[in-house]
């Protein structure tokens, strides 16, 4: 379902139906405004989840199908063939009026094998033979060996597996993978960078991926975002601690950031566990997340200087 408000907060009632689009589907995953200069700019893309695939829509300005996107306004499509399970969890406006959905695969009796997973379209509702594999690509890696043993339970994480993408442009597509507890890259931090013909980049990383561990302990990677300089934040959740690394570029950890590389967030009442990143026009970071008191969630908020150390003057 789709609902538009007008700017004095109340339902606008010319978008759709009576001011609703009712969509097939069991889920919206992600929507966004496509802001390219054409025919198709101001209209919503998005994408729900289907069963075991998922469809991608489009919107007309006032909140009806576009007929002319994919068949009727959708397109299905999966990751990957039945009866492996594809969830999408965002779309992303390219250039060259591309689209990419980001999401995972689940393969395995049961399906208890999460593996990240992103699929190019073209602007009309097909999928993009050119990228990846007839249109997808499936992180399939081998894990690192000798890592520790689960400590971080799904509360400490997120809600589920999801994909990140931080820059997707005609250079490089970057995203983080948050695995949960889920196999089988369990309690990892997972960055991956793909060329624009969907292949693991090499300049990243000599082999276009990172896992890595926050001090040899059980990481989930939350989310991304691309600094002035080039250099990328990845923020994080370890067991009891949550964190803010730099990285080049090449995936190389840039030490000149907090201490050796890391910012620490902690908070005297309870661990925290962040949700969200984002930068600020000065490149100043700030974390989103929440912490526990008396089994009580509390919403918090900080920001760090640009260099990683603590922005001490924000709300005092």
């Amino acid at each position: 379902m789709s609902t538009l408000t007008s700017p004095a907060g109340h339902l606008d009632r010319s978008f759709g139906t009576d001011g609703t689009t009712i969509l097939e589907g069991s889920d919206v995953k992600a929507i966004a405004v496509l802001k390219a200069p054409g025919p198709h700019q101001g209209k919503i893309i998005g994408v729900l989840a289907d069963g075991n695939d998922f469809k991608l829509f489009r919107l007309e300005k006032n909140g009806l199908l576009d007929t002319s996107f994919g068949t009727g306004g959708y397109l299905r499509w999966g990751f990957a063939g039945s009866p492996v399970r594809s969830t999408p969890t965002g779309i992303t406006e390219l250039s060259g009026d591309k689209l990419l959905v980001t999401g995972y695969v689940q393969e395995g009796s049961p399906a208890t094998l999460y593996y990240p997973a992103v699929a190019r379209f073209n602007a009309g509702g097909s999928i993009d033979l050119l990228f990846g594999n007839d249109g997808v690509y499936v992180f399939k890696e081998p894990l690192p060996t000798a890592q520790p043993s689960s400590d971080i339970t799904p509360q400490q994480t997120s809600d589920g597996a999801s994909v990140y993408v931080v820059d997707a442009n005609d250079d490089r597509i970057l995203f983080a993978f948050n695995s949960g507890t889920f196999r089988p890259y369990a309690n990892q931090g997972l960055l991956i960078q793909l060329t624009p013909a969907g292949q693991l980049d090499t300049r990243f990383n000599e082999q276009g991926y990172v896992f890595f561990q926050f001090d040899a302990q059980n990481t989930a990677s939350i989310g991304l975002a691309v600094r002035q300089n080039g250099n990328f934040i990845v923020v994080g959740t370890a067991p009891n601690r949550a964190f803010l690394a730099t990285s080049t570029p090449t995936g190389q950890i840039d030490s000149s950031f907090g201490t050796d590389g890391f910012a620490v967030l902690a908070q005297t009442a309870g661990p925290v566990t962040l949700t969200q990143l984002l930068l600020q026009p000065d490149d100043k970071p700030v974390a989103v997340g929440w912490f526990s008191v008396a089994s009580t969630r509390k919403g918090y908020v900080t920001p760090t200087l640009a260099d990683g150390k603590p922005g001490n003057t924000f709300n005092n």
